[in-house]
């Protein structure tokens, strides 16, 4: 495996930060910049990070983790996602602050799960740099995820109430492909 590879890795991992940072991007708060440069700071940090820690605890946890990692990732994203779509039809009530540190944290835990696995995968290949890779997949997070959140900006000042949905239904969505993937493939 050559860094080419790590590449690969870091473009999959991110799209599912990507996505939950145009979630983010597309609710209305007031500073969408600081809020995309924020999502993808996170978003990156813990990506990386999480890889990093995969090959640091290498295959001690796997079993642990592969039996519950996919419905936790599942559930913080649909729960997150359902809040999301009922605000967009309920004005009277106090609607989450999805700019929040606490929605981030909990979005970039949900989405940085399978980045934790593929450190561990990480671990069979002796030639590679483990901190470059984490690096490298950090870095790539960070620059999907700002790229998201400023086209995300755009469409949510646009489509107000139907970006709320839209980031619900792709948080949803999100938590289902990883639920999928890892049970039925």
């Amino acid at each position: 495996m050559r860094y080419i590879t790590v590449i690969l890795i870091g473009l999959s991992l991110s799209i599912d930060a990507a996505a939950a940072a145009a979630a983010s991007g597309a609710c209305c708060c007031q500073n969408k910049r600081a809020l995309g440069i924020k999502c993808a700071t996170l978003f990156s940090i813990f990506q990386g990070g999480m890889t990093l820690a995969g090959y640091m605890l290498g295959s001690f946890l796997i079993d642990y983790i592969d039996l519950y990692a996919h419905w936790i990732a599942f559930g913080l994203l649909s729960f997150i996602g359902g809040k999301m779509i009922i605000d967009a039809f309920h004005d009277n009530q106090t609607p989450v602050d999805y700019s929040s540190n606490k929605v981030l944290i909990i979005l970039a835990v949900a989405t940085s799960i399978d980045a934790f696995a593929a450190g561990m995968s990480l671990t069979v290949e002796e030639q590679l740099n483990i901190y470059i890779s984490a690096l490298i997949i950090a870095l790539i997070t960070l620059v999907m995820c700002l790229i998201s959140s400023k086209i995300a900006s755009y469409v949510g000042k646009k489509l107000e109430r139907r970006a709320l949905i839209a980031g619900g239904v792709i948080l949803i969505l999100i938590g289902l492909k990883i639920l999928i993937e890892h049970v039925f493939l």
